[in-house]
């Protein structure tokens, strides 16, 4: 339903992701801390974007960090 309208459905799955069977059918995007129900450290946190959505997800800033450079001496391999 919100598909036809143009709407986009974003899902917060921090109390669901890891405890209960959660898909992503209906979702455009999902995000959920792991430290959670996924059992994993604090400050890890998973996002889903469904891939007709990732248009609109393009970095408002660019930075050292979020442009691929696979010649970087700074980042490990």
């Amino acid at each position: 339903m919100l598909r036809r309208r143009g709407i986009l459905f974003s899902l917060d799955a921090i109390q669901t992701l890891g405890a209960f069977p959660t898909t992503v059918e209906h979702v455009d995007f999902l995000s959920a801390d792991a430290h959670k129900w996924m059992l994993g450290p604090l400050a890890i946190g998973i996002v889903y974007v469904r891939r007709e959505c990732f248009e609109l997800c393009r970095p408002t800033l660019l930075g050292s960090w979020n442009v691929k450079s696979p010649a970087s001496l700074l980042r490990r391999k």
